[in-house]
């Protein structure tokens, strides 16, 4: 007779040992999720408060950033990197701000946290009209010659989308709540 023998474990095509330990219970499986859903939703709250969101305020959810006051993410002023014309990248600056001095050759802006800036005004700026004490996004090259100053409540939107009030919210028709 010819005797049969079982693979040694391990070995390709051998039978699964049988578990020595048990394994999760129902209650521990109802625990781990009930700790995971804890912490997802706290995170939920933390992001909600940290964005500065409130009830009766709408959020810019989707299509990119929206311009608001404040600049692209809210921010006052700073620099950032996008491609350019040519296929390479430039140096963007942008600041949002009171102005506090305008001519035909030159516009500075007052940031709320006291950052000043004068910008070049030349041929080629894209420009609403401005006077002294208005609000404005400027973007600038990296040099200061200004590429565009508008206020923020004639900005387009997200994509190119409808214009925003300074407080980010699209205006309301009359009679819509």
């Amino acid at each position: 007779m010819t005797e049969q023998t079982e693979p040694a474990p391990g070995v390709w095509g051998a039978p699964v040992p049988e578990r020595t330990e048990p394994g999760w219970s129902w209650k521990k499986t109802v625990a781990a999720t009930g700790v995971a859903l804890g912490v997802a939703t706290a995170g939920g709250f933390a992001v909600y408060a940290a964005s500065g969101a409130t009830a009766d305020s709408p959020g810019g959810r989707g299509g990119g950033p929206m311009l608001m006051r404040g600049g692209q993410g809210g921010a006052l002023h700073g620099e950032f990197v996008v491609p350019d014309e040519r296929g390479g990248y430039k140096t963007q600056l942008t600041q949002t701000g009171e102005v506090t001095e305008v001519s035909d050759t030159a516009l500075t802006a007052k940031s709320d946290d006291g950052y000043t800036k004068t910008y070049t005004i030349d041929g080629d700026t894209v420009r609403a009209a401005v006077e002294v004490g208005d609000e404005v996004v400027v973007t600038a090259d990296e040099v200061g010659v200004a590429e565009s100053i508008a206020e923020p409540s004639t900005m387009a939107g997200p994509g190119g989308g409808p214009a925003m009030n300074q407080q980010g919210v699209p205006p309301r028709r009359e009679g819509t709540p």
